[in-house]
C-alpha cells in the first residue's frame, strides 16, 4: 500500500469518526430537547434503545 493510499484510508477512517460524533451530539440535543418522533412512528424512547445501531445505520 503506497503512500498516498494510507492517507487516503485515514482520512477515511478519521472522517467516518468525526460524523458518529455530529451525530451522536445532536442525538442528545434531540433527546434533551424532548424532540418529537419522526414520521416512521418511532418514538425518542424506542430510538434511544438501539442508539448505536440507529447511529450506524445512518452512517
Amino acid at each position: 500500500m503506497g503512500n498516498q493510499e494510507l492517507k487516503l484510508k485515514w482520512h477515511s477512517i478519521y472522517g467516518q469518526i468525526l460524523r458518529d460524533r455530529a451525530l451522536m451530539a445532536a442525538w442528545q440535543k434531540v433527546k434533551k430537547n424532548k424532540g418529537t418522533g419522526g414520521i416512521d412512528g418511532e418514538t425518542i424512547t424506542s430510538y434511544d434503545k438501539n442508539i448505536d445501531a440507529n447511529i450506524q445505520n445512518l452512517l
